[in-house]
């Protein structure tokens, strides 16, 4: 029996690139699509490499087929540049991903939210989350698992100096996170990576998981 196909968005950030070797080490996988801007050195026998910036997603609709997304995309506005340009990668992409999955009948998608995601929310970034969940969940796929992780603890490629001194400041703190607090409790990216792919082939219920469930 041949194993399963993964498709990947999001694989070089802090999270996927975390995500996609675990994908490549789990037995379960045969093929792994993965979405990337340009091309990289190294590849895996079970990588399938697609180059897109993801402006044109709808032309690759023929290739997006498989058994699971994995949606790992996100920024800031401070990186993104303006509020619509991180809307494009938070909100617009997602949500273009979602309906060509959705249209192949492809039965499972995770993606990667944020913790007090809620499109009632007045914090733009927030806000936004909250929207992208709601525009996906309206595509009625299956199974569809959104993670909503605390402040995320692995190193980044680009310096975000503002969000390493609160990583480093929650750390001291850690012990105060307990009972209530638990869930705002800041989690490694591995761990969220690895509850992915362990809620996905778990075949639960549709639902959204926040930090305190993230177990791998």
């Amino acid at each position: 029996m041949s194993g399963k196909t993964a498709i990947i968005f999001g694989s070089t950030g802090l999270t996927g690139s975390y995500l996609l070797d675990f994908l490549v080490l789990d037995d379960r996988y045969d093929k792994i699509i993965r979405f990337i801007r340009k091309p990289v050195k190294e590849n895996h026998p079970k990588i399938k490499d697609i180059i897109s910036n993801l402006d044109d997603i709808s032309a690759h609709k023929n290739e997006i087929h498989g058994d699971e997304v994995y949606i790992c995309l996100g920024t800031t506005i401070k990186v993104a540049g303006s509020q619509a340009a991180f809307r494009k990668v938070d909100y617009e992409f997602p949500v273009q991903i979602a309906e060509i999955a959705a249209e192949n009948g492809i039965p499972v998608i995770a993606v990667i939210s944020s913790i007090g995601a809620d499109p009632s929310s007045s914090n733009f970034y927030l806000k936004t989350k909250g929207e992208m969940e709601t525009a996906i969940n309206s595509k009625k796929i299956k199974y569809t698992y959104f993670f909503r992780p605390s402040m995320l603890l692995g190193d980044r490629k680009e310096q975000r100096t503002g969000e390493y001194v609160m990583k480093n400041l929650m750390q001291v703190l850690s012990f105060m996170f307990i009972g209530p607090l638990k869930k705002y409790k800041a989690i490694h990216v591995k761990k969220v990576a690895a509850s992915m792919i362990a809620t996905v082939n778990s075949k639960v219920p549709s639902q959204v998981i926040s930090s305190e469930n993230m177990h791998g």
